[in-house]
């Protein structure tokens, strides 16, 4: 919806849906945001693991909104902790950490699935010469 919103007439009716589903989406997410600012694999489990692959393409499809006028800010501070989640799970010396693709299925996947194939410090560290890091 971010990208279609912006070739939709602001007074279409597609427009109106889209905003309107825009508004329950942030919503629900405001039910389920975790302390930390992310959310869960299973939204609204407590008991699964942080989802950061979803929260990051939360916070960017939101900056879209949010510089189309789409959205009104109410919400902005909801975003913002989990700006600030991601940050302090993943952004390390300067490097980001990568995540493990996420493909779609029954909630039980997400559930029981292995935790991501890399190991940070490796890669921080395989990554560092070629960024100018020391």
């Amino acid at each position: 919806m971010t990208r279609a919103l912006a070739a939709a007439g602001a007074d279409s009716e597609a427009a109106r849906f889209m905003r309107a589903t825009l508004a329950r989406t942030e919503a629900g997410l405001a039910r389920h945001q975790d302390r930390g600012g992310i959310w869960r694999l299973v939204v609204d489990e407590p008991a699964t693991r942080l989802e950061t692959s979803a929260a990051s393409a939360l916070v960017y499809c939101h900056d879209r909104l949010r510089e189309l006028g789409a959205v009104d800010g109410r919400r902005d501070a909801l975003f913002e902790r989990a700006f600030a989640g991601l940050k302090r799970l993943h952004y390390r010396g300067g490097l980001a950490a990568s995540c493990r693709g996420t493909a779609t299925g029954a909630a039980e996947y997400y559930r029981t699935r292995p935790l991501g194939y890399y190991d940070l410090g490796l890669f921080a560290a395989t990554l560092a010469p070629h960024l100018g890091q020391p």
